[in-house]
């Protein structure tokens, strides 16, 4: 940090987050906060999700030579950006707090609205084809409205009484449970989310009942993607068991990348031996070798 010119660090300290009050020492706890990746955005990718799907069954009610091309598209973009946003958020990103089974739920009951937007799109080309007897124009637009309402409460009761979304465990997490029985399925709680209760709990341990400790060796606070911590290191291996899984793409993507790591080293290798071999061909020769 100090072995760049003040000039640029000045400007660095109105880019950089968590930038230091001076120049002369960067703490390491800013620096952490600095480089940590961003919080994951799954509230706003569940939108986009909707959105494009959405859009892609809506465009299939054209006429046009030219629907399946753009149905394709958007298809095809539906697919990257569902390829992308789990990279980003298994990989690059750091938990959030803003998501859970209401966020869940709620996302999923909106995808009602893409499957309505397919059952319409189906009606509508379904009267194209003379396939609905012939009445006034105002009847087929209330029987589009229908059927786009009933697909999409079709979806809900199913996703209802088939995925059952109740059933989860964070869903009947109520607001029942003491801080003891959350502490029991949860790494953490009010009194290691509290910096001042661990703060207290680092220095007057002996004052607090021993309920309400969050470790018996030492206090942490608890900060999103620092769940790690919280894990003894004898079991910290565990964290890596069937972290690969064949039906993941993350798996074959970091096995791709593995490769080409290794082609790369060899190749810098071979370089390196090649440019060796040459120098000591050339060599000058020494005074007792002429």
């Amino acid at each position: 940090w100090r072995s760049l010119p003040d000039c640029l660090l000045y400007a660095l300290k109105i880019i950089l987050p968590w930038a230091p009050d001076d120049l002369d020492r960067y703490p390491r706890f800013n620096a952490e906060k600095a480089i940590e990746a961003p919080e994951m955005g799954v509230a706003w990718d569940y939108s986009a999700f909707i959105v494009h799907m959405a859009t892609a069954f809506l465009v299939t009610a054209v006429v046009s030579a030219s629907v399946w091309k753009l149905f394709l598209a958007l298809t095809c973009w539906c697919v990257f950006f569902h390829v992308w946003s789990r990279f980003m958020h298994l990989r690059v990103q750091t938990a959030s707090s803003f998501n859970g089974h209401m966020l869940d739920t709620a996302a999923w009951v909106l995808w009602s609205l893409p499957m309505g937007c397919l059952a319409g799109s189906a009606f509508v080309w379904a009267v194209r084809a003379r396939m609905v007897p012939e009445m006034p124009l105002y009847l087929h637009i209330i029987l589009l409205v229908l059927v786009i309402i009933l697909a999409g409460a079709l979806w809900v009761l199913s996703y209802y009484f088939i995925v059952r979304p109740d059933r989860r465990c964070d869903a009947r997490a109520s607001q029942s449970e003491t801080v003891e029985e959350v502490m029991q399925h949860q790494v953490f709680s009010w009194y290691n989310c509290n910096p001042a209760y661990v703060l207290k709990q680092a220095y007057l341990k002996d004052q607090i009942p021993e309920s309400h400790l969050v470790s018996d060796s030492e206090a942490i606070l608890y900060r999103r993607g620092k769940e790690s911590l919280f894990i003894p290191g004898d079991k910290q291996h565990k964290i890596t068991e069937r972290f690969q899984d064949m039906w993941e793409f993350e798996t074959h993507l970091e096995w791709l990348f593995e490769q080409l790591g290794n082609v790369t080293i060899s190749q810098s290798a071979s370089s390196r031996d090649l440019g060796k071999s040459q120098e000591d061909q050339y060599a000058p020769l020494r005074t007792e070798e002429a």
